[in-house]
């Protein structure tokens, strides 16, 4: 059996039969629903990405976690008198188009604090364990750390100068904690697009 288009570019006719038979052809979209398309194609990349993104900070966050996790079981815990505490800035470079070298500030927060171990007095510093943009943060840890304050840290026994902060636990987990806050924001970012890729998605064309 042969099958040819007929005199209409919408009809074919079987031979043999004589029944033509209209060919579904979709509508063509609108500018509005090219638009709604596009942003509804746009969102599902973006929620896509974040996806992405969390696994990633998720595997990164596992291992920041783990690592804190060992120092705080396996090395010894004291009481330590904080001596000093500041907020340190670092300047980092880095590479952007038409800019190669273009310099971003950070700010940390770490303080001095004095101790002792086996009668032998030390004193060391202790970091918080990242670094951000802006001070906002790195004052509110100023402010919970002060001079004067005890803390309790945990102490590499093979070094007792190189010291961890062991309590209270968003100060020990802090950069773990962090993360996890940015991992919150993707997704309820990602959620957020891909309900907008979905209200904005076109429905399946009608067979006519």
């Amino acid at each position: 059996m042969t099958t040819w288009i007929g005199e209409h570019a919408d009809l074919v006719t079987l031979s043999g039969e004589g029944r033509p038979y209209s060919v579904p052809t979709p509508d063509p979209l609108t500018p509005k629903q090219q638009s709604q398309a596009a942003v509804s194609a746009i969102a599902k990349l973006i929620a896509i990405g974040c996806a992405l993104c969390i696994f990633a900070l998720l595997l990164l966050t596992a291992l920041i976690a783990y690592r804190l996790h060992h120092i705080l079981t396996t090395w010894p815990h004291t009481q330590a008198e904080v001596q000093t505490s500041e907020i340190y800035s670092q300047t980092i470079d880095t590479y952007r188009r038409h800019q190669p070298y273009a310099t971003n500030i950070v700010y940390g927060f770490r303080c001095t604090v004095a101790y002792s171990v086996a009668s032998h007095p030390y004193a060391s510093q202790a970091d918080i364990g990242y670094q951000k943009g802006n001070t906002i943060e790195m004052t509110e840890w100023h402010n919970r750390i002060p001079p004067g304050s005890n803390i309790e840290i945990a102490y590499n026994p093979a070094d007792p100068t190189t010291i961890h902060f062991a309590a209270p636990f968003p100060t020990a987990y802090a950069p773990a904690l962090l993360l996890l806050n940015y991992i919150a924001w993707l997704t309820a970012l990602g959620a957020l697009m891909l309900v907008v890729s979905r209200k904005l998605r076109l429905p399946a064309p009608i067979d006519r």
